[in-house]
C-alpha cells in the first residue's frame, strides 16, 4: 500500500460562499401579494390542518 504525499494538489479552487449560497433577496417571501414563487411552506401548514381536521371529524 502506497502513501499519499502531502499536500494533495486541488484543480480547481472551491468557490466563494458569497457564489454559491442564497442571500436574503433569493428567498421567497410570505407576502401573498408579492410577485414569485409561492409560499409552500404556509400552504403545506394549511393542507396538513385540513387533512387532520377532516381525520378527526371522522
Amino acid at each position: 500500500m502506497s502513501k499519499a504525499r502531502f499536500p494533495i494538489e486541488q484543480a480547481d479552487t472551491p468557490r466563494s460562499p458569497k457564489e454559491t449560497l442564497p442571500t436574503m433577496s433569493d428567498l421567497l417571501s410570505e407576502d401573498p401579494e408579492e410577485a414569485g414563487l409561492p409560499d409552500e411552506y404556509h400552504l403545506w401548514l394549511q393542507y396538513a390542518a385540513e387533512v387532520f381536521l377532516e381525520a378527526v371529524l371522522q
